[in-house]
């Protein structure tokens, strides 16, 4: 049994039916707490203001990198000044991630780790 699930997993199919139940695993588990707590809590306390100062063309200063603002205001288009608003562009980006690495991972070359500079990794 264990070694025919190993085995359906080294197949491509067995591979992405695996990634995408991750993927799904995690948004599930990224949404079921997703408005708790309702109020602003770190980052949320300035991110959303200057997504909504974007939103509106109004000047602001922001520490963060231009293109940071254009996920979260996504969000608060869709939902507007609620948690799941604030929230919504991280629960989706963080959810896709796992695919993104997973997708990285499999592609990565299959080469042993060296963890010394003496030894010359069977080349």
């Amino acid at each position: 049994m264990r070694a025919n699930l190993f085995h359906a997993l080294n197949t491509r199919t067995g591979f992405t039916a695996a990634l995408l139940l991750l993927t799904a695993l995690s948004a599930v588990l990224r949404g079921v707490f997703i408005t708790h707590p309702p109020t602003r809590v770190f980052d949320e306390v300035y991110s959303p203001v200057f997504a909504w100062k974007f939103l509106r063309g109004e000047p602001f200063f922001d520490v963060h990198p231009f293109l940071t603002q254009l996920p979260q205001t996504v969000g608060l288009v869709l939902f507007g000044d609620t948690p799941l608003g604030w929230r919504f562009s991280a629960w989706v980006f963080g959810s896709l991630f796992i695919a993104g690495i997973g997708l990285f991972g499999a592609d990565a070359p299959a080469s042993p780790i060296c963890f010394s500079s003496r030894r010359s990794c069977g080349r």
